[in-house]
């Protein structure tokens, strides 16, 4: 029974001694394929923005930096972007990060650029890497997107709707199915959802909420947005409408100080009061030190 316990002891010492070493040899790889060649990796996120008046395309990079490793932007970084089709690959520009990690290219009609096989268009954003952080790449594709956003009142029922076509390789706008379409009113420091509705042929409908104050006139500013889209990116249409409850403006009124002369009267006679009593505390002290240091000196004598 003993010698059967020890072989039984042994056993799992060894198992555990095996795995042991699985683990630490694993963490050793790990750590190595992380810090390959001394250099940091770099995380990029790509980002397509279609909106009414411009187009982007946008790179986003970070890093693990410092001691407790934290994610933090990367700056001063050279982003390549390419527009690729199954043939070729063409260098738009190069960019260099900001402060926030960020480098935007806006898409002109200049470019010319190449539709892939869907009608849409492919790009790939590429960090060829320097002596402190290895190289990244990421692909990305969109399909171009119109939205536009009408109102309807009905029986004091006010309706918002939304049209989203995509323009197709012969120019033919076509009603776009299956997708969300997001609608916000901008706030003070961030957006109001009001509503989401999902698109049929192309169309899509929100009720319109009757307390969202506006401006002195009542307008308010609707967006609608379809946001992370694989296939058309983040789309944004905007639009002013005065469904909003009429603010009144806010006077500023001017020349305010402590010697205004509009305060009720009950609190400058209460205040004239209080400091007369507080200068009538100072000067008899004043009396009293005097005739204390002349008592004084009439001792001395």
């Amino acid at each position: 029974m003993k010698k059967a316990m020890k072989i039984f002891i042994l056993y799992k010492s060894g198992k555990i001694l095996v795995l042991t070493l699985i683990l630490v040899s694993f963490i050793d790889f790990e750590i190595k394929a992380q810090n390959q060649g001394g250099k940091e990796r770099i995380y990029m996120k790509a980002e397509f923005f279609q909106y009414e008046d411009k187009t982007e395309l946008k790179a986003v990079l970070s890093a693990r930096i410092g001691e407790k490793r934290k994610m933090l932007p990367v700056e001063f970084l050279p982003v390549n972007f390419y527009n690729v089709t199954d043939t070729s690959e063409i260098l738009l520009t190069t960019i260099s990060s900001d402060e926030k990690g960020e480098a935007t290219l806006l898409l002109t009609e200049e470019m010319k650029l190449a539709r892939n096989d869907e009608g849409g268009y492919s790009f790939e954003i590429r960090f060829d890497g320097d002596d402190k952080f290895r190289k990244a790449t990421k692909d990305i594709s969109a399909r171009e997107v119109s939205i536009e956003i009408s109102f309807i009142e009905i029986d004091s029922i006010r309706t918002i709707q939304a049209k989203a076509f995509e323009s197709g390789i012969d120019g033919l706008q076509i009603p776009l199915e299956e997708a969300d379409i997001k609608f916000y009113v901008p706030g003070s420091f961030s957006l109001y959802a009001i509503g989401e509705a999902s698109l049929e042929n192309g169309i899509c409908e929100v009720n319109f909420p009757v307390t969202l104050p506006g401006d002195s006139l009542g307008n308010l500013t609707i967006l609608a947005r379809i946001e992370d889209s694989d296939d058309f990116g983040n789309v944004e249409a905007r639009a002013v409408k005065d469904w909003g409850l009429a603010r009144e403006p806010v006077i500023i009124e001017s020349n305010r100080g402590l010697g205004d002369t509009d305060a009720p009267l009950w609190m400058v006679y209460t205040l004239l009061v209080l400091l007369s009593a507080v200068w009538i505390h100072y000067i008899y002290v004043f009396v009293v030190i005097y005739m204390i240091k002349k008592d004084a000196k009439v001792s001395k004598v």
